[in-house]
């Protein structure tokens, strides 16, 4: 199997969800964010965790705007997946402003929701969406980067520690919903 999944993560396809895409992403990520209700690092206890409205509300509402979605997927499925099935996908926005000893330096770029299907975490998928994602922040002038992350996932910050990303802070749980910014 490992085989079988280093080949669909050396061919891998980028595209734009569509709406039609709102329950396979809200089942990819509520599938990627069990972490937060099961095992060392869970401190949730609400399921599910997204919801499908939250996530059309995201591609398609009043505020669709703001939010930009990148999802990659198995262009060639080689019998493991099925052709096209979406193995991760990220929502951000590029819409803050980053500041530098208190002066306004450019925008600010934020990962909202970041999710790999838990079978192929560790093959480079995440980091290539990931890549992405930061190389479309850069375009849209982004200076820097930030992604919300529970203090609980220890492994998901040490995944964006080794990623260049450094700790900046922290507000006690639960902060203002997605939506409500």
């Amino acid at each position: 199997f490992p085989d079988e999944i280093l080949l669909i993560s050396q061919a891998l396809a980028f595209r734009q969800p569509s709406i039609e895409d709102a329950s396979i992403i809200c089942r990819l990520l509520n599938e990627a964010y069990k972490d937060e209700i099961l095992g060392p690092e869970a401190f949730r206890e609400e399921q599910p965790l997204v919801t499908e409205e939250s996530i059309l509300a995201m591609l398609e509402g009043q505020k669709a705007a703001s939010f930009r979605w990148l999802c990659v997927e198995a262009p060639d499925g080689r019998g493991v997946e099925e052709d096209g099935a979406m193995l991760g996908v990220c929502c951000f926005t590029t819409d803050g402003v980053s500041k530098c000893n208190g002066e306004v330096e450019g925008h600010l770029g934020s990962i909202r929701y970041l999710g790999v299907m838990r079978k192929y975490r560790g093959v480079l998928i995440g980091q290539r969406l990931l890549s992405r994602v930061e190389k479309a922040m850069l375009t849209s002038g982004c200076m820097r980067s930030m992604v919300c992350v529970p203090s609980t996932r220890e492994t998901m910050m040490d995944w964006l520690e080794r990623r260049d990303y450094t700790w900046a802070g922290g507000m006690p749980y639960p902060a203002q919903g997605l939506l409500q910014t």
